[in-house]
């Protein structure tokens, strides 16, 4: 019985391990985002009048791409991609804020991914330096 029920829990770990998966992602620099008037709009905002402004904003690109520009609402730190994943029932990307001034207004990065799946969440982690 106990045999079963090991067998049982490691399949189901394993099932749910192989469901997310990284994928590809793109930062854009400045010289793309003034390629895509919404995008570069929505960014001129964040820099001009929404410089406390924390979130995420979607834009479509072409096919089923995605640009996702992710606002930290602080001046004093850099934004970071720890990790893009999809599943088949979701799609996430999680950031690192980094103790460093980006020389924005209010700090962001712009994102793109080859698509969205299912509900889309942006995680924040925060980043620890090793003790001395």
């Amino acid at each position: 019985m106990k045999k079963n029920s090991f067998c049982c829990v490691f399949l189901s770990f394993f099932l749910l391990s192989g469901c997310s998966s990284s994928m590809d992602y793109i930062l854009l620099e400045e010289d793309a985002i003034k390629e895509l008037p919404d995008v570069f709009n929505y960014v001129d905002e964040l820099q001009s009048t929404n410089t406390k402004y924390k979130g995420y904003k979607i834009f479509n690109a072409s096919g089923k791409e995605k640009i996702v520009v992710i606002s930290s609402g602080k001046d004093d730190v850099t934004l970071r991609v720890n990790d893009a994943s999809k599943s088949s029932l979701d799609t996430s990307l999680t950031v690192v804020k980094v103790d460093e001034k980006s020389g924005q207004k209010n700090s962001y990065i712009a994102v793109k991914i080859s698509e969205i799946v299912g509900a889309f969440s942006v995680l924040e982690l925060d980043q620890y330096e090793e003790a001395s």
